[in-house]
């Protein structure tokens, strides 16, 4: 008899597509691995064989949706500017193509705040992209384009306003595209790491 086909690589992500779809819409605390499962059309026992229980498949959703975000990467003869600005865009259309992202998103960093298993993967996930856009940040200082700045702490404040939009996009009904709040917030603060500004127009 030959043996039977590993199809964890399909399970796993069908699970946590169902997992991000019923936690953003009923919440982490009501939402259960049976609703899960049921929405997955798959037997609660089949998702209890890749999650030993709810809290090690949060801990999986949580990473499969904070660690999937990578930083910025710079193509050649491409500005540092243009990387960031770029990437920025690349990320609010992922965002605004899943509608269920910024709900689940939401739950579980609040979940995170409580909870250190999950803390810990945010943090993780938060720290590797601030690492790499600091290290961009640190080659435009190099190169001249930025000026002096301590790039880690340039790094979390593009990520700041990057989690802000969102979540001002998540609670107002009259807040502009993600894309638009990026391109303004993120702007700026490009516009601030320029090693040569625009002048201020002259004073009236």
């Amino acid at each position: 008899m030959s043996p039977r086909p590993d199809v964890s690589a399909q399970r796993v992500p069908q699970i946590l597509m169902a997992a991000a779809e019923v936690i953003g819409r009923r919440g982490l605390g009501v939402a259960t691995v049976a609703e899960i499962a049921e929405h997955a059309g798959l037997s609660k026992a089949l998702v209890f064989k890749y999650f030993h229980n709810k809290d090690e498949l949060v801990a999986a959703l949580v990473g499969n949706l904070f660690e999937g975000v990578a930083g910025p990467q710079r193509r050649p003869g491409v500005t540092c500017e243009q990387t960031i600005r770029e990437w920025a865009a690349d990320i609010a259309v992922a965002i605004e193509d899943d509608a269920s992202f910024p709900a689940i998103a939401a739950e579980l960093l609040a979940t995170a705040s409580r909870d250190t298993r999950l803390r810990a993967v945010v943090q993780g996930a938060y720290g590797r992209l601030r690492a790499e856009l600091a290290a961009l940040i640190a080659i435009g200082v190099a190169e001249g384009e930025f000026r002096a700045v301590d790039a880690d702490k340039a790094a979390t404040a593009i990520i700041g306003q990057i989690e802000g939009a969102n979540v001002l996009r998540l609670v107002s009904d009259d807040q502009p595209s993600l894309g638009q709040a990026y391109v303004a917030g993120i702007g700026l603060l490009l516009d601030g790491l320029a090693a040569t500004r625009p002048a201020a127009p002259p004073m009236a």
